[in-house]
């Protein structure tokens, strides 16, 4: 039975800032506490275009119409009724603040900081999510747990479509969205709360999901380009993309550099760190930038995963990026970044055992993010979101056994979360259809614990358009999973608990565990923050 717990233009090279916001009460003031639960938010804001749009006004710069209001009563009482809209413009979307909270495995929140949003005296400095983009917003700490990584854009809060924006110097040819060109933007935050920002030009025309720093200043990326408008999407940076951290990234033509001035190159059959695409499984070409639509980055045993779980081309699948074990993120820390250090011919490949189906013709895998319990045990999250065999079949957790070279499905973990149903005043039900981003630890007892922030859908309607199930308010859960189980039978009584309740007009996004000891020193990569201290407060 579930229960409620109570609960910036191109960057200057290594700008970072000390910006720690801290709850009261706490016995602690850092981020990054070995064995604390780190999750990223997001809570919206009635501010910017869309506060003074009237039903079927046209929003400025932008070429389709507005269908709904937001702020007061918002479309038949729902307050966040500008997401109707989504219906006949599926590229609309509204910038939103994020945040960061830390609990205790109990519950208690430890540590809270707001992160800067962008300005128009000081773009480079902040970053802002699209509220209702369900993929973005995930986080991922770098290998040596020394920081942790969430991607975004270099825009304000009320931005409209920043999502589908295409970025400066990678304008996509056919693109009918004309909103104001805006950089992708990663905000990498060590443990004392001092963040480093990395805009780039890569994924013009769609949205960044995820990022992760790696030795050597290196910062590694997934995501989506292009609207599909006759673009060229590789160009424009699809699929893994890496450049230098917190420098400047703004090459002619959308083709990143590295900080030394060597460029990444993009062409047929390759991306910056390598490509994926659907005839590597004997499948007839289609758009082939698509096929590298990742959405997840997980960094386990020196070998980097990723996910495809959205879109109709491509393979709705898990993936990995490289040889097991090769070394994927040198050169290492002591080294400068030259030329290519995750070199562009990696091979991207789907694991054995997991879905080779093509997304066009069955929606009932939708993987979101990958846990590796320990080498032969990998945890996949299901958003549920394909179709009716997915929400019955795969949405929640399903766990997988690496058995003589093949990862075989021993179950999922859906107890009564999957299907259950939340009701809002003024706005509606909504149901939890399965999991987002997930990350877990493992238990002395032989059992692991992981978290993870739900996908939802709705039935809410305006009488002509459908909600953006992506501006639902949804939770984050956590469930005990004893790990030599292998069948559904031994698993009948395991379920959810609500970590954090779902509210109104807040989104929840990631959730990562840094399960790395303490460093004596938690500071950046390299150069980017040497010389800087620890920034520490106690609540009282």
């Amino acid at each position: 039975m579930l229960h409620v717990r109570s609960g910036r233009t191109a960057l200057l090279a290594s700008t970072v800032f000390a910006v720690p916001l801290l709850l009261a009460g706490s016995a602690r003031a850092q981020l990054l506490v070995p064995g604390d639960i780190l999750i990223s938010s997001s809570t919206y804001q009635d501010t910017g275009v869309v506060t003074s749009l009237t039903v079927g006004q046209q929003i400025p710069t932008i070429s389709t119409t507005a269908l709904a209001v937001s702020g007061g009563a918002g479309v038949n009482g729902n307050p966040l009724g500008v997401f109707f809209n989504s219906t006949p413009d599926g590229n609309f979307g509204v910038t939103s603040p994020l945040t960061l909270t830390q609990y205790t495995p109990g519950g208690t929140a430890n540590y809270m900081l707001n992160l800067p949003v962008p300005t128009a005296t000081n773009a480079a400095n902040g970053i802002v999510t699209s509220f209702s983009s369900k993929s973005e917003g995930s986080l991922t700490i770098s290998p040596n747990g020394q920081a942790v990584t969430l991607m975004g854009y270099s825009a304000p809060v009320g931005a409209v479509d920043a999502s589908n924006a295409q970025t400066p110097g990678a304008l996509e040819a056919g693109n009918t969205d004309i909103a104001t060109p805006t950089y992708r933007v990663a905000a990498t935050i060590n443990g004392s709360g001092q963040i480093t920002y990395t805009q780039t030009n890569s994924y013009s025309g769609n949205n960044p999901r995820a990022g992760v720093a790696l030795p050597g200043n290196v910062l590694l990326m997934a995501g989506n380009a292009g609207n599909g408008n006759g673009g060229n999407d590789i160009t424009n940076g699809t699929g893994m993309q890496y450049t230098t951290l917190g420098t400047t990234v703004n090459s002619p033509g959308g083709v990143p550099a590295i900080s030394n001035g060597t460029p990444v190159t993009y062409g047929a059959g390759g991306s910056s760190v390598g490509f994926y695409a659907i005839g590597q499984n004997g499948y007839a070409a289609d758009k082939t930038a698509k096929d590298s639509n990742f959405r997840s980055l997980t960094v386990y045993n020196n070998t980097v995963y990723t996910t495809k779980g959205s879109g109709s081309n491509g393979i709705d699948t898990v993936y990995q990026v490289g040889n097991a074990g090769s070394g994927l993120m040198l050169p290492p820390s002591s080294a400068p970044v030259t030329g290519n250090p995750l070199a562009s011919n990696n091979p991207i490949t789907v694991l054995p055992g997991l879905s080779t189906s093509l997304a066009k013709t069955t929606a009932d895998f939708t993987p979101f993010s990958t846990w590796f319990a320990n080498p032969t045990t990998m945890y996949v999250s299901d958003e549920g979101s394909g179709d009716a065999t997915d929400v019955s079949l795969h949405g929640g957790i399903e766990k997988y056994s690496l058995v003589n070279g093949t990862w075989q499905l021993d179950y999922v973990l859906k107890g009564s979360l999957i299907g259950s149903s939340n009701t809002f005043a003024s706005y509606g039900s909504v149901v939890t259809t399965g999991l987002r981003q997930i990350n877990g630890v493992d238990n002395p007892n032989g059992t692991v614990t992981i978290y993870g922030v739900t996908a939802t859908t709705d039935s809410i309607m305006d009488g002509k358009n459908s909600m953006d199930a992506g501006a639902d308010p949804n939770e984050v859960v956590d469930i005990t999973d004893v790990l030599a189980d292998t069948t559904a039978s031994a698993v009948a009584g395991e379920n959810y608990d609500v970590f954090e309740a779902a509210s109104l007009g807040t989104v929840y996004r990631g959730v990562a565990i840094d399960d790395v000891p303490e460093p004596a020193s938690l500071l950046l990569f390299g150069s980017a923050v040497a010389g800087l201290g620890w920034v520490r407060r106690r609540r009282g």
